[in-house]
């Protein structure tokens, strides 16, 4: 399905844009569809991200006032051109009053819930900011989510309009792993509370000592500082003190987005989280050819097949510390599920397969003609 030409969608609410979100725009340009993407940083870097983008334009909004710049960016784009449509990733006040600017002048309005729903269902947001997101999820359009647990988070908030939409990664470049001597395991994640990547150290460390240190090695990258500095989480000391004596086997290292280096250095992906579909990191780990163990939860058996293209664990040391210590025992087996991997993603997750449904979402909302506003 092809959209109509000239389709001009504002993206409104993001603090930076990134290559994820480039990801999106790029494969959604041969559709028709051009954005006005308004960020609320300081520097140019997403200006610098988009220069050599011909169907996006980044405005900066970022320095004093930035929510006010933010809204008389939107107002004023919205008077001197055709915008066909909002787009608002929500995550505070500022979200309302995006859309009732969109509102005011008539726009269909598709909010894409940004991931910080988990501090809704923790209960960590309260008071006039979740007031606010419920009438701007009840409000909107559609709703688009892309992990599992969302849908409830939205549907009590009243969001009736809702439509599941997974994540979806260009796919990179292959990493043959074939020859290598043992097995190297990343984690490739931040240290968000649902995320417990001392389960897979603790298995690890456990690991170490069965074998030498050329045939069982654990990168964790996501730390906000280096051991030592300022910034270190509890969780972070703890990560130090479980890896005390671990020698050159164990790296922790700062989250950084240059993951290619990385991914290259890989041979196994663990994510021990409650929440696994669909992590970026993870999609772009089994796109290039890595297989992963991640713990069961929902929507775990939607991204790996047991046994196929990685493994689904439990939430126990003992179950990482089995699975590990497979992986370390079967390196043909390793690249057999690495090679599914990647052809999984190639056909359910790349970015191509998703801009058709995004080009079907922004042709419904707005009804597929040249006419303005709302359709009926």
């Amino acid at each position: 399905m092809t959209s109509v030409p000239g389709r001009h969608i504002v993206v409104a609410g993001i603090d930076v844009f990134r290559h994820k979100n480039l990801n999106k725009t790029r494969s959604l340009r041969v559709h028709g569809i051009r954005f006005t993407v308004l960020v609320m940083e300081r520097s140019e870097d997403s200006a610098r991200t988009a220069m050599d983008e011909p169907n996006v334009r980044v405005v900066t909004c970022g320095g004093r006032f930035t929510r006010l710049r933010a809204l008389w960016a939107l107002a004023v784009t919205l008077v001197t051109q055709r915008v066909d449509l909002i787009e608002i990733y929500p995550e505070s006040v500022i979200s309302l009053w995006f859309y009732t600017l969109a509102r005011l002048f008539r726009r269909p309005v598709v909010v894409v819930a940004r991931g910080m729903e988990h501090r809704i269902a923790e209960g960590r947001t309260r008071g006039v900011r979740l007031a606010a997101l419920g009438l701007v999820y009840r409000g909107a359009s559609v709703v688009v989510y892309n992990e599992l647990y969302m849908k409830d988070v939205l549907s009590g908030l009243g969001a009736t309009r809702l439509e599941f939409l997974p994540n979806s990664i260009a796919l990179p470049p292959q990493v043959d792993r074939s020859g290598r001597i043992g097995c190297r395991f990343l984690y490739l994640n931040s240290m968000k509370a649902f995320r417990h990547p001392e389960t897979a150290v603790a298995a690890f460390m456990q690991l170490a000592q069965e074998f030498p240190p050329d045939t069982a090695q654990l990168r964790v990258v996501g730390l906000r500082a280096q051991r030592g500095f300022e910034g270190n989480s509890e969780r972070e000391r703890r990560l130090w003190e479980l890896t005390r004596g671990g020698g050159g086997q164990v790296e922790l290292l700062p989250w950084t987005s240059d993951i290619q280096q990385h991914l290259e250095w890989g041979d196994v992906f663990l994510l021990p989280a409650e929440i696994v579909f669909l992590n970026y990191a993870l999609l772009e780990a089994m796109g290039s050819g890595m297989p992963a163990i991640i713990q069961r939860t929902d929507g775990s058996s939607l991204i790996i097949d047991h046994g196929l293209d990685g493994m689904i664990v439990g939430s126990s040391e003992a179950e990482w510390l089995h699975a590990m210590r497979a992986s370390v025992a079967s390196p043909v087996e390793r690249c057999r599920q690495g090679a599914r991997a990647r052809r999984k993603i190639a056909q359910q997750f790349s970015s191509e397969a998703s801009a058709v449904k995004w080009s079907e979402i922004y042709d419904r909302m707005t009804g597929r003609t040249d006419s303005e506003g709302v359709p009926s």
